[in-house]
Formats: C-alpha cells, structure tokens, sequence
C-alpha cells in the first residue's frame, strides 16, 4: 500500500511539473518534454513513460496531440473562449456563479469563514461535485492543490457521512432547507465552532504535517477567491462539468 501511494505521488509531481512546463511554452514535443522531466530531476525516464504522462493529460483535456506528430499543444488556453451568441456566454456565466456563490436557497462557501473553503470543497461530496470537475479539467494546478490537500488532511467528522439533501417535488430547494450554522451564539457573539475545533486537532498534529496543510489551505483559499473575482466581472469558468449547459442544450438563432 506504501509503495503504490509513493508510486502515485511520483506521478503526481511529475505530472504538474509537467504541466507547468507545457503551460510556459505553449507548443512541445515529447523529446522537450523527456528533456525537461530529466533535467527536473526526475530520473531517467523512457519515451514511453512520457508518452503516457502526455495522454493522461490529454485525456483530462489540458493538450491536444498534433495528429501525425510529436507536438502537444495547450490548446485551450492559448485561445480565448468563444460563444457563438451572447445568450450561450450568459447561460455559461450563470452556470459558474451557481457554483461558487451561494443564494437563500443554497449554502455553498461560508464568506464569513474563508478557512473552511478549503475543507468545503475538498470533503463534502455533493455540495461541490460540480465545481471539482471543472477544476480537474479547467485548472489542474488548483485540482492538483486541491487532491494534495485531501491526502494529508483528515475527513472533519461533519463530511463523513453527508447525504444529498432530499429534493423537494416541484424541483426547488426550499427556505425550509438550509446550511446548518456553523457557529454558536455566546455573550450575544457568534463564535465559530467548526474553525475552534479545527485548531484543537491541528495541535495534536505534526508540526510539519500542520503546516503544510494550512499553507495549502491558504492557497486553495485564494484561488477560489481569484475565481470568484473573475465570474464576478463576467468571465464563465473554464473546463466542464457534468450539469454545463452547452453539453446538452443548444440555443438556436431566432431569424432562423
């Protein structure tokens, strides 16, 4: 068990040092990419190994491989996102807000409580299924912030057993259904129970163990924040997920 999770972290950080490096220069081939792994330091890698670092990345849709080559394109950010009207980039930007911000009907990230984004996201499985998806294809960096965190960090005990909240018949959430709080009223001031219980634990913990978890934390935070920031100011997230709109509906011109 211990050799397949060193085995999956190796991959891991060469798949983001991988990345990192495509991300850079836009356009590699696979001697560029052997090259580059090599002179990372991490150790003598065949070109079939490298191949399948690339494929991996293919298929969660971060590269293109160039038919008929060695070349690997990082296709979906070198171009801007197009939508072929404004009502397909309205749909696209109420789609990301509905993942990020919450409303009276829905409880999604605390913005009183920022340091429990991190836990947010990471652990509660329904809640956020939608949002990890366009992570792992849309941001890999963050995903892969987001899967080291999870494996260093204990399941809190209120994620360990979360249901989906039955759904009522006519299809809406509700005001009767909503987040359970996560402070307690004393003196008149609400004090966060969930937070207070997180440092308790973290004391017991290994310094370096501790502080490698909150530095990500500290990450995740802000790059949920920087995503935040830009659907604010009109700007859909990038990637896909299982509910976007444009994978099952198609809008079609009214003049035609």
């Amino acid at each position: 068990m211990g050799k397949e999770r060193a085995t999956a972290e190796v991959k891991r950080k060469r798949l983001a040092s991988l990345y990192k490096f495509i991300n850079g220069k836009r356009r590699i081939t696979l001697e560029e990419a052997q090259k580059y792994l090599k002179e990372m330091g991490h150790g003598d890698i065949d070109e079939r190994q490298v191949r399948n670092y690339l494929y991996d990345l293919e298929a969660l849709g971060l590269i293109v491989h160039e038919e008929g080559t060695k070349t690997y394109v990082l296709e979906k950010i070198t171009k801007k996102r197009e939508f072929a009207t404004k009502a397909d980039h309205e749909l696209a930007l109420e789609h990301s807000k509905k993942l990020l911000f919450s409303t009276s009907e829905m409880q999604l990230f605390d913005l009183m409580n920022p340091n429990m984004w991190a836990d947010d996201l990471a652990f509660n499985t329904w809640r956020h299924e939608l949002l990890r998806q366009h992570l792992k294809t849309g941001y890999f960096d963050d995903y892969l912030l987001l899967e080291k965190y999870k494996r260093i960090t204990p399941i809190p005990p209120q994620y360990r057993q979360i249901e989906p909240a039955p759904r009522p018949p006519h299809g809406s959430w509700g005001p009767s259904i909503k987040q359970p709080s996560s402070g307690i009223m004393k003196h008149g001031v609400t004090e966060n129970k969930r937070e207070s219980e997180l440092e308790k634990s973290e004391q017991k913990e290994d310094e370096k163990i501790v502080a490698a978890r909150q530095k990500l934390r500290k990450e995740i935070t802000e790059k949920l924040c920087a995503l935040m920031y830009r659907v604010e100011h009109g700007i859909p997230l990038e990637g896909e997920c299982d509910c976007c709109p444009h994978l099952h509906i198609t809008i079609k011109d009214e003049k035609h």
